[in-house]
């Protein structure tokens, strides 16, 4: 499973956003139930802040209010765009 569908599935599993907090933290998995690292997401600005399972940072993107997802990579690079379903 690629970094991006882990992703994809946390940021699915947002179904309902929590009213007394301003960042969100989901904890990320594979397929074999291995911890892959986390993401924080602040829900007023819809940015997320992507983390490997040493709690370092692996990138960040921007929740669109249309679903879309855009990455970007450390250095400013734009990764592949997801589109919620």
């Amino acid at each position: 499973m690629t970094r991006a569908t882990v992703v994809m599935v946390a940021l699915l599993s947002l179904a309902a956003p929590a009213a007394a907090q301003d960042k969100t933290r989901v904890e990320l998995f594979d397929r074999d139930s291995n911890r892959r690292g986390h993401a924080t997401i602040d829900e007023k600005t819809g940015r997320i802040d992507i983390f490997d399972k040493s709690s370092r940072r692996t990138g960040y993107g921007v929740i669109q209010p249309d679903g879309r997802v855009d990455r970007y990579r450390l250095d400013g690079s734009r990764t592949d765009r997801a589109r919620r379903r």
